[in-house]
């Protein structure tokens, strides 16, 4: 059987001195590569550390040290320790120290001809800077260095690739001396994953962390980007917690108006960069908490503005391109003083005042040339909420200054975007005072404006201080409203559902002290009132138990009068202030009710007192114009009831008077039926007394018929038709002018009040000075010893001749019984100069004189 084995290979001797040489070759190669190894680790470590200071000491300026260098060519490591960059003139602490540099490259440097760097790590870096007067630093040498080995070169960046960048445990001190303070970062961690300029790693995704500790608030932050590609896409994440703001008040410009003093910041904010091909875009969002700042103004350090807390929560931020979105504004317990100075200027106008600019500086819609428009921010603000808000108002530019405030203030505002492109929603109350409170709700936009407002308990002594100056006397009350105000441009209307004053008085001065003037209750409802227009309609006009002192003194001056105040000539007369003409207002009523009124009268002018009190006082009338009345318009309907007395009569039963007719006042006519009981004709004597020959000490008149009064050009115009009574008529006869002369008993221009007083007390010798004549003489029959005088007015009854020349005439009401009825006694008749005159028996009536005698009165007898 032959043999089936492959034949051996012949050997060739070629192969193995080939073999051979690769094998010295690879030896002689790795022998270059150890020896290179050894040199490089024993020759570069030396090496770098001197030409490594002597080359970093002339770029930089600066004296640079270098503890120690290991370098392990086989891996390509590199390691640096005590580096150190000296102070400016070499005095102080390093301004640079770093204590471990760690550098791990990679083979592939070699390849790329570019540095790949694996690993960079820096250990316990030091850093120390100080600012040596307002943007100098101690560094500036070094950069003006850096500056002008820069300046010549303009070409491509480098190309360089470096992995996993790390700082660990670095320092850095801030030593401000513009501000006196001093800044310190303390743990400051850094990791950049990758940065690269080589091609081949543009599209690697580094994701880098800053922390640190700045003044004891720590801050951490986390990013991603892109730096080197097209888009340079960047993500970063910023936190802040706690970070106090004191020490960096002193950066802020000098000449703010406003003075920050303390507050706390916290951040949780995420930053986005993109390069577009439209152009750069810059996008913020996240939250942002302000936390215990405190404002003062900057020229006297009062207090303009503090906050508990204030947190915003952003959904996108793009400055670039004008943007805002905010999706919530939180502010709670905020404390707003604002003041007005005596000058009228307003503490939160911090705004510069702008000089007067041509109006060829201005564009064709209005605005300022190089000024951007009124909105260019674009704004969106989904919810804004204030709780526990307080307003602080003092006005220094009334006198006596005055002051409000607002507590317990609440503000809720949704969608707000500015420029407006739709209507806010708003809701706000807030407390005045003690128990006041205004709710106010509705909607708002750049040109029209809607709202509902309530006002609960409002003390109308809030607004005294502005009325002081043109009203005296004290004002007091309770407001209580429900109204809704509209806006459309300029056109502003309001419309009143409801509006009621409570307890209102006027001129109170002291407890006891009677009012001028109070009101109970002050009621308007479906009231309208249209500003543009200059339209008032009032639906219903209630007023519940009104009481008005009316006075005038013996000058002839109305309580009214002193009520104004009169301003202080200034250089001579007061100014008069002209009203621009335009439309008049118009004012129309609807119903007006008045009830339980009351007004006590009283007039010192006259040569005797007037003094009447008016109570129950009634009043109905509708469709009435008091204000731009319509030539012939229709008559409004008018009810008016009342109750009259004489002041001081005692329990004598107050007259009635009671109107209803029409009442019209373009031009006046009122006219209608009249009721008049028991009207005391003897109060008003002192209007018309001085026409009559005789004195009313009583009387009382009646009235039953139609009325009418007109104003005509050629005078009033008054008609009456109906029947008249006068009762309870009680005369004296006045003295003639003979008599007077006869008896020096003349009136007296201004009699004494004192002497009058004490004339009716029974002094001889003031009766005679005062022309009376003491004892009275006649007849016992007189009631009494003493002289009737009224010491309520000396003035009139010391004019008179004397007791012994005067009669009272009486006319009792019919049906009266006076005492026991007694059987007529017949008398003598005495002689006339036992009496004094004849006139005091038997009265005659002469020209102007009233006869004693009335048409309700039979007898007439004397008392």
């Amino acid at each position: 059987m032959p043999n089936s084995a492959p034949s051996p290979v012949p050997f060739s001797p070629h192969w193995t001195v080939g073999r051979r040489r690769w094998l010295r070759r690879a030896a002689w190669t790795l022998g270059a590569i150890v020896l290179l190894w050894a040199l490089g680790w024993l020759a570069v470590p030396p090496l770098l550390r001197i030409q490594g200071e002597r080359i970093a000491s002339r770029e930089l300026g600066r004296a640079v040290t270098i503890g120690a260098v290991d370098f392990r060519p086989w891996s390509l490591e590199l390691t640096l320790r005590d580096v150190a960059v000296a102070a400016a003139g070499g005095q102080g602490a390093p301004q640079v120290e770093v204590g471990r540099i760690y550098i791990d490259a990679a083979l592939q440097s070699l390849a790329r001809l570019a540095p790949v760097i694996d690993a960079v790590t820096v250990d316990r870096p030091v850093l120390r800077i100080a600012q040596t007067a307002p943007g100098h630093f101690d560094f500036d040498d070094v950069l003006a260095k850096l500056r002008e080995k820069s300046s010549g070169s303009d070409g491509p960046p480098p190309r360089f690739a470096l992995y996993n960048i790390a700082v660990h445990g670095g320092q850095v001190d801030v030593d401000d001396r513009a501000v006196g303070r001093v800044h310190r970062w303390r743990g400051v961690e850094l990791g950049v994953p990758f940065v690269s300029s080589l091609d081949s790693q543009r599209e690697v995704t580094v994701r880098p962390r800053l922390a640190f500790s700045l003044n004891g608030t720590a801050f951490d932050s986390a990013a991603e980007t892109t730096p080197f590609a097209d888009s340079r896409r960047s993500d970063a994440t910023l936190r802040l917690a706690g970070l106090d703001l004191s020490p960096f008040l002193g950066y802020l410009p000098a000449d703010l108006p406003v003075k920050v003093q303390s507050g706390r910041l916290d951040a949780d904010l995420r930053v986005a960069f993109e390069q577009a091909a439209d152009g750069p875009r810059l996008a913020v969002s996240g939250t942002a908490a302000l936390h215990g700042l405190r404002v003062a103004q900057a020229a006297d350090g009062a207090p303009l503005l503090s906050f508990d807390h204030l947190a915003l929560r952003v959904a996108e931020l793009r400055p670039l391109a004008r943007v805002l979105h905010v999706t919530s504004v939180e502010l709670s317990r905020p404390v707003l003083t604002v003041r007005r100075d005596a000058g009228g200027r307003v503490n939160l106008d911090m705004a510069p005042q702008r000089p007067d600019i041509p109006p060829g500086d201005k564009d064709a819609g209005g605005q300022d040339k190089g000024v951007e428009g009124a909105y260019p921010w674009s704004i969106a603000i989904d919810r804004i909420g204030v709780r526990g808000a307080e307003v602080a108002w003092r006005d220094d530019a009334v006198p006596g200054g005055a002051e409000a405030a607002l507590h317990d203030l609440a503000l809720d505002a949704q969608t707000v975007v500015l420029p407006f492109a739709q209507p806010l929603q708003f809701a706000a109350s807030a407390g005045v005072g003690t128990g006041a409170r205004i709710v106010l709700r509705g909607e708002a936009a750049d040109r029209i404006a809607t709202a509902a407002v309530s006002v609960r308990s409002l003390p109308l002594a809030i607004a005294a201080p502005y009325l002081a100056r043109q009203l005296a006397p004290r004002r007091d009350g309770s407001l209580d409203a429900d109204l809704g105000i509209g806006r459309n441009g300029d056109a502003i209307a309001v419309q009143v559902a409801r509006l009621q004053v409570d307890d209102a008085r006027l001129g109170c001065g002291a407890a006891k002290a009677p009012c001028t003037a109070a009101l109970k209750q002050l009621r308007v409802e479906d009231a309208a009132i249209d500003l543009a227009r200059r339209h008032v309609v009032v639906g219903k006009l209630a007023l519940a138990a009104p009481r008005l002192q009316v006075r005038r003194d013996a000058d002839g001056r109305w309580m009214a009068e002193r009520w104004l105040v009169r301003p202080a000539a200034a250089g001579g007369a007061a100014a008069t202030v002209r009203t621009p003409a335009g439309t008049p207002w118009a004012v129309r009523l609807g119903d007006v009710a008045l009830d339980g009124g009351a007004l006590s009268f009283r007039d010192a002018s006259r040569s005797g007192p007037v003094a009447v009190d008016i109570s129950a006082l009634q009043l109905r009338l509708r469709d009435l114009s008091p204000l731009g009345a319509r030539a012939g318009a229709r008559p409004s309907p008018l009810t008016v009831s009342a109750r009259i007395a004489e002041t001081g009569r005692g329990r004598v039963e107050p007259g009635r008077l009671t109107f209803d007719g029409t009442l019209a006042l373009d031009p006046l006519v009122a006219q209608g039926r009249l009721t008049a009981e028991r009207l005391p004709v003897q109060a008003f004597e002192p209007y018309f007394g001085d026409a009559l020959n005789v004195q009313i000490r009583r009387a009382e008149a009646g009235f039953k018929g139609t009325v009418r009064y007109a104003a005509a050009p050629a005078g009033p115009q008054v008609e009456a038709a109906g029947d008249a009574a006068l009762d309870e008529v009680r005369v004296r006869s006045a003295p003639t002018a003979e008599a007077a002369q006869a008896t020096g008993t003349g009136p007296w221009p201004r009699p004494n009040r004192a002497v009058a007083r004490i004339c009716c007390s029974g002094s001889r010798s003031a009766c005679a000075a005062c022309g009376w004549r003491w004892p009275p003489a006649g007849p016992r029959r007189w009631r009494s010893a003493r002289p009737r005088c009224r010491t309520s007015s000396p003035a009139s009854w010391c004019r008179r001749t004397g007791a012994s020349t005067s009669r009272t005439w009486s006319s009792p009401r019919p049906g009266r019984r006076r005492g026991r009825e007694r059987r007529p006694r017949r008398r003598r008749p005495r002689p006339a100069r036992r009496r004094g005159s004849a006139s005091a028996r038997s009265p005659s009536p002469t020209a102007g004189s009233t006869s004693p005698t009335a048409s309700s009165s039979p007898t007439t007898r004397p008392t």
